[in-house]
């Protein structure tokens, strides 16, 4: 084994593997709390395993670099307690809903959307019970601003970064992830240093003052050189531009965007390592041209891609390209070349000691690891390609290899669904938008500065070319095949990036001068792995227990309800939606409004691995049952639908049955009696319609669903209130059961004493809205609820609610725990 261990303690790029080490350290640190003994000990440590270092160093003994990879481990724990315990916020929780005054400074441009105004301000003191009270940490404020005049926007439009600023609101806590699988707001901001958010309804209260800073001048400067694409290309391809160059991405199209994404193409729009080279080989031919000297050339070309930097807004894969391109600079100037991987990793250890909560951001992840495969495996991959791809094609297909199975973990970790179908994407597109769109806007953001003709042309050849590849990607875009969904733990993600670095080190380890004892067992260690692994997983499918599965969503105050049968036959009931009163007017309207059905239902399906729905229910018409399916329809396949008799009865309802006629999905209309559905022998629903009644409400008209899982049963009462109670109770034969999905959120109007008498239900769920307008649940209901020792979950407290069921009983599972509220 010595032959091997020479070559870890020699190796080639060592700040790689001191990174990595500094990395581990971070992750063992973060969300632990700090204490006197932890710090002593780490400290005492970090200091030991130094010395040592130092110790063996001037001994020679090779052993030197483990010590210091163990050093740099527990000093990124350490610094991971430090920098968590001084970033804290210093807004007491007491203020928590509190209308409090704040001064400050604004730090982000705003982002209108519609009537709602968002931006981020570094507070300095803020104002409680008439004392005013300063701030020392470096935390931030997201602020929503709601406005209610249309001439308000242009005051608005005025606040710049920089800018001074005094105004009063409501403090609260970002939202956290309430359904599994959901993006978590609240940790993406406590990554930016935001703990608080805090919502102003009164534009009134708020005074701007004008200061001079960097971020104002910088902001300016990119309003200005945006007007060229504004000038000269047409919308949506001049937000497009302005996000793909300046990384404003205020005015790029949310179905670009969503388009991008669907294929596997967001890299495209983030500014990276290609970004900086295309300008870095601009710069470089233009001083060329004056007669500069090399180190001038570097200097100059340094100097404007950290101006670059601040320019775009200095996000991780930003910062990550210039620190780079920087110390590359650096080595060509004083021809002390850094290998590629010690840049990379002297870059990791500069940005984590600056902000270790970067390793959190997706772009930082992706970032680093796709750079690090591109170095260190690309020559790799580009050798086993030798003889099996002609060589004009062989860099194309090397780069698609080595960035798709990089990126594939961590995409699927993070956002839960994969296509395979982004490979022929990314081998179609990004040679295109690399090579053309993206030099043709520097281009014409170069011509356009000095008011040259040519940039007329460069214009209209760009605003058509964009125009017909935004057209083909939409078409692809709808073409959903090779996608998969689901998720896996991160220690998934771990062992899928040790197996591709062994994977391209194998053959490498198999014709080095290793002795044959070492190969011998290193060989054998990975048929051991291998046969271990494949126990486990042939194991998990053997010996699992076939669980039935019961989620009720939190859809705010709504309904949607997913049954997966031990089968994996799939039912949703209700799609919960939005209620809406009043139509707002045009100028108050989000450009991407939030969608139930889009953004927590599908999601969702999504994280459990579901690509089409065997049935979905809908109870009745009320908005917050029904609207949700109106995207949901048009996002994933449907093999039947099923409604009550009656159906379609409201406008919301006319419009689902002509987007279902469109898609072609049969509907199966439950008259009034029951209907009986068999999944599997394990799984019975039946479906109970009081039939339709024109003069009934509508929460009357609810579709009831019984359902049979193993020996656990469950009944759905949809908005049903007490007159169709009686008329349920009176006509159907209803047993015992274990779980009452409470009927209309808890309302008064449902869920009566006979009710419960006559079900005598164990658990009780409660569909329900954070401070709803109706004061939902009733406390007449809790009461009924209570006195017969119901045990009751509600979504506004314990989020989604996840029921596993199996022949021996069932196990109860909610998203928050008292630490989230």
């Amino acid at each position: 084994m010595m032959d091997l261990a020479r070559h870890f303690y020699k190796p080639k790029a060592p700040l790689i593997l001191l990174s990595l080490a500094w990395a581990i350290g971070l992750l063992f640190g973060r969300d632990i709390e700090i204490s006197w003994t932890k710090l002593v000990i780490a400290l005492s440590s970090s200091l030991v395993f130094f010395l040592f270092s130092l110790y063996l160093y001037y001994r020679r003994n090779n052993l030197w670099f483990v010590f210091l990879f163990f050093f740099f481990l527990i000093s990124g724990f350490l610094y991971m307690l430090v920098y968590q315990d001084q970033h804290q916020s210093q807004l007491p929780k007491e203020l928590t809903g509190q209308r409090i005054g704040i001064r400050g400074y604004l730090i982000s441009e705003p982002i209108i959307d519609g009537n709602l105004v968002k931006f981020q301000i570094e507070p300095f003191s803020y104002q409680w019970q008439q004392q005013e009270r300063k701030l020392q940490t470096k935390e931030k404020l997201i602020v929503y601003l709601y406005l209610n005049k249309e001439q308000e926007l242009e005051k608005v439009r005025s606040f710049t970064k920089g800018m001074g600023i005094t105004f009063y609101g409501i403090l609260d806590k970002p939202p956290k992830a309430r359904n599994p699988g959901q993006f978590d707001y609240s940790r993406y901001l406590a990554n930016q240093n935001i703990y608080w958010q805090i919502t102003v309804s009164d534009l009134t209260n708020i005074q701007i003052s004008k200061r001079f800073s960097l971020s104002h001048f910088f902001y300016v400067l990119q309003n200005q050189l945006a007007k060229p694409f504004d000038q000269y290309l047409s919308h949506p391809q001049s937000g497009f531009m302005k996000s793909l160059i300046l990384g404003n991405r205020q005015d790029l199209s949310p179905e670009i965007r969503d388009d991008f994404s669907n294929l596997g193409l967001s890299h495209i729009i983030a500014i990276s390592g290609l970004h900086l080279t295309i300008l870095t080989l601009i710069i470089s031919f233009l001083l060329s041209k004056l007669g500069l000297t090399r180190e001038k050339r570097g200097i100059i070309t340094g100097i404007f891609l950290i101006f670059y930097l601040f320019l775009v807004g200095a996000s991780a894969s930003v910062v990550r390209a210039t620190l780079m391109s920087l110390i590359t600079l650096y080595g060509l100037m004083f021809r002390r070349p850094f290998l590629s991987l010690q840049s990379m990793g002297l870059t990791f250890l500069f940005m984590t000691f600056y902000n270790p909560k970067w390793m959190d951001d997706i772009g930082f992840q992706l970032s680093f690891v796709v750079t690090f495969f591109l170095v260190w495996g690309y020559p790799r991959v580009e050798t086993w390609l030798r003889d099996k791809v002609p060589s004009w094609l062989r860099g194309a297909f090397t780069v698609l290899i080595v960035t798709q199975l990089a990126s594939f973990s961590l995409v699927f970790y993070h956002f839960h669904q994969y296509s395979f179908f982004s490979w022929l994407a990314n081998l179609l597109f990004v040679p295109i938008f690399s090579f053309a769109v993206l030099p043709m806007g520097f281009l014409l953001l170069l011509l356009s500065l000095f008011h040259l003709p040519f940039a007329v042309w460069v214009g209209h050849l760009l605003d058509v070319l964009l125009y017909l590849l935004f057209n083909v990607i939409a078409i692809f875009s709808q073409l959903r095949v090779l996608q998969f969904f689901g998720h896996f733990s991160w220690w998934i993600v771990i062992l899928f990036y040790f197996f591709l670095v062994w994977s391209l080190t194998r053959k490498e380890i198999k014709e080095s001068f290793l002795s044959y004892q070492t190969k011998k067992y290193l060989f054998a260690l990975e048929k051991g792995v291998l046969i271990i692994s494949m126990i486990l997983w042939l194991a998990s499918f053997l010996f699992s227990p076939d669980n039935a599965q019961v989620t009720m969503l939190d859809v705010g105050q709504g309904d949607s309800l997913l049954i997966e049968s031990p089968d994996g036959e799939t039912i949703l009931i209700d799609s919960g939606g939005t209620l809406s009163f009043i139509k707002e007017p045009a100028w108050k309207q989000r450009k991407d409004p939030f969608q139930v059905g889009e953004d927590i239902v599908l999601p969702y399906l999504h994280y459990q691995g579901i690509n089409e729905l065997d049935y979905a229910v809908l109870t009745h018409e009320d908005a917050d049952h029904i609207e949700g399916y109106l995207t949901l329809v048009e996002q994933i396949p449907i093999h039947w639908f099923i409604v009550g008799e009656g159906f379609p009865r409201t406008e919301l309802g006319e419009k689902l049955y002509t987007k279902l006629k469109q898609k072609q999905i049969p509907i199966k209309v439950i008259k009034e009696g029951e209907s009986h559905l068999s999944l599997d022998p394990n799984t019975v629903i039946t479906f109970i319609s009081l039939g339709s009644k024109p003069k009934e409400k509508e929460n009357n008209q609810s579709l009831i669903t019984y359902a049979k899982l193993y020996q656990t049963q469950f009944l759905f009462m949809g908005d049903l209130e007490v007159e169709g109670e009686k008329q349920l109770i009176q006509n159907y034969s209803l047993p015992h059961i274990d779980f009452l999905k409470v009927g209309h959120h808890g309302s008064q109007t449902s869920t009566s004493q006979s009710l419960l008498d006559h079900l005598q239900p164990k658990e009780a769920l409660i569909s329900v809205g954070v401070h709803n307008r109706y004061h939902h649940p009733s406390l007449e209901v809790i009461q009924r609820l209570k006195e017969r020792g119901i045990h009751i979950w509600q979504t506004d407290q314990d989020g989604a609610i996840l029921i596993k069921v199996n022949p021996k009983g069932y196990e109860i599972k909610k998203t928050l725990d008292e630490k989230n509220l």
